[in-house]
């Protein structure tokens, strides 16, 4: 039986730099992730300030490792996904807010939406009395997608962390609003107070691979999408017939990070990566 919590090792690559120059990638390096906190594996990049949303765009690609340390046991069925990643809906909507956990009520989420005019706007939504889609608070309509979102006390503006998922919808009602993606509540692997739909993700067909790009800008990797669940998490060694993580193996990935103009700097921003599997067929 593996462990999760302390088998199922996330590293960046080796070559993991913060400068435009440097290969990136190569094998697992050996410094854990834990995804409290950024720049564990993307290091420090800056926005435009101003610009064409989707045009001019910042953006970085990096390489991780997820381990199975395990002496004995294999992860089989194994997907690898952004828990607190977002997905763009696909029709403009309106945010709706529903809660998991009661302990969530008092809370405020704001949001950095980009509408349907293509401008990045700031919104902030009070999380609901209780849980449950009936409910749900929501915000203004016309919104394309959610770019970024924190979770605050609603009195003090303080960063404070989710107690149960909190779930971020768009549509023109809750009831058939397309679910995005959540704020993660609690887990052994992290508190969690973000959400964003700046990252992508980009499977590798093998275990324990060693490939590198030129440099962290470089634009050949293609086809990054935005998993954010075990439904739509990138598949071990893209193949369902063999998605299998042996013990004593690494399984990379490509990750990419886009900032939109405008959007503000943030030092505290979580990435809330998962892995997850069975250890029986």
């Amino acid at each position: 039986m593996i462990n999760g919590a302390t088998e199922l090792v996330l590293v960046p690559a080796t070559s993991n730099p913060g400068d435009d120059i440097s290969t990136v990638g190569g094998g697992p390096g050996s410094t854990p992730v834990t995804g409290a906190a950024s720049g564990e594996i993307f290091p420090q990049l800056q926005g435009n300030q101003t610009g064409t949303i989707d045009v001019d765009v910042q953006r970085q690609t990096q390489k991780a490792f997820w381990q199975n340390t395990n002496s004995a046991s294999d992860l089989l069925k194994a997907r690898i996904w952004l828990k607190n990643g977002l997905i763009r809906p696909a029709v403009a909507g309106t945010i709706f807010i529903v809660l998991k956990n009661a302990a969530d009520a008092g809370k405020q989420l704001r949001f950095w939406d980009v509408n349907s005019a293509g401008i990045l706007v700031p919104e902030s939504i009070n999380t609901p009395t209780g849980v449950g889609a009936s409910n749900a608070t929501n915000g203004v309509a016309n919104v394309a997608w959610v770019e970024r979102v924190k979770l605050v006390d609603a009195t003090s503006g303080v960063l404070v962390t989710a107690v149960g998922d909190i779930e971020i919808r768009c549509g023109s009602n809750v009831a058939t609003a397309e679910v995005l993606g959540v704020i993660p509540g609690s887990t052994p692997r992290g508190a969690w107070s973000w959400a964003t739909s700046e990252v992508g993700l980009l499977g590798i067909g093998s275990l324990d691979d060693t490939s590198t790009i030129a440099n962290r800008r470089a634009t050949s990797l293609t086809g990054f999408t935005r998993a954010n669940s075990y439904a739509n998490g990138i598949v071990i060694r893209l193949d369902a017939l063999n998605d299998t993580l042996t013990h004593g193996s690494a399984q990379g990935f490509w990750v990419r990070q886009t900032l939109q103009p405008g959007i503000p700097s943030a030092d505290d921003v979580q990435y809330a990566w998962r892995i997850e599997g069975s250890t029986t067929a």
